[in-house]
């Protein structure tokens, strides 16, 4: 069993590129580099979404806002035609009365 690793437990190592290029100094520093340089990227990018200037925030924003209004105004509408109903039902409850009570008198 030689390809046994007793440093895993008994379970069979495997190197990958990755792993063996780790190990060597001027590829910690390559990936340090790449950290810092991502993490200041990110920080640009968590920076301009606080402060509202993300393109890709503002644009989805431009839709959520455009949904929104169509959606608010569509509710405006609908509140207006059954406020309406309303009221001409009541004129019409209204008329209907005025003429029973006109046939009693009469």
């Amino acid at each position: 069993m030689a390809d046994v690793d007793s440093r895993t437990g008994g379970h069979r190592s495997r190197n990958t590129r990755r792993q063996h290029h780790d190990d060597l100094p001027s590829s910690r520093h390559d990936r340090d580099a790449d950290d810092d340089a991502s993490a200041s990227s990110w920080q640009q990018e968590v920076d301009s979404i606080c402060t509202g200037t993300h393109p890709q925030l503002v644009a989805e924003l431009a839709k959520h806002k455009k949904v929104l209004q169509h959606t608010i105004a569509q509710a405006e509408r609908t509140r207006h035609n059954q406020q309406q109903n309303i009221r001409n039902l009541f004129e019409c409850d209204k008329k209907q009365i005025e003429d029973e009570h006109r046939v009693r008198i009469a």
